[in-house]
């Protein structure tokens, strides 16, 4: 699958470029496997399949679900919780906040 393949998919859900821009390739891959898997030979067919079955829209959607880690290495986003959030939060906590782990697979 070439970039103007994989242009035309977000396209057609509304995904943005810029938001797989660095991580298109791994993307592309798993979007390539699934399209074999269902014998599709090109973009066009692969559209109508998804279009016609909501099962298989779910499974794309989460081959294009892509796991960041960007958060957590954004040392202005750190500063900002330390230097604004976090206090904000105890000031109107009284003093008291207890921070928990909390982790989407547990829901």
């Amino acid at each position: 699958m070439d970039d103007k393949q994989f242009r035309q998919l977000l396209n057609h859900f509304g995904y943005s470029w810029k938001g797989y821009r660095r991580v298109r390739k791994e993307v592309k891959r798993r979007i390539g496997r699934h399209m074999q898997q269902l014998a599709c030979r090109n973009t066009e067919e692969y559209l109508k399949c998804l279009d016609n079955d909501w099962g298989l829209r779910r499974q794309f959607a989460s081959l294009m679900s892509v796991s960041v880690s960007r958060f957590f290495r954004d040392r202005l986003l750190w500063q900002i919780l330390e230097d604004h959030i976090v206090p904000e939060i105890v000031r109107e906590k009284g003093g008291k906040v207890r921070f928990t782990r909390w982790h989407p697979y547990l829901l």
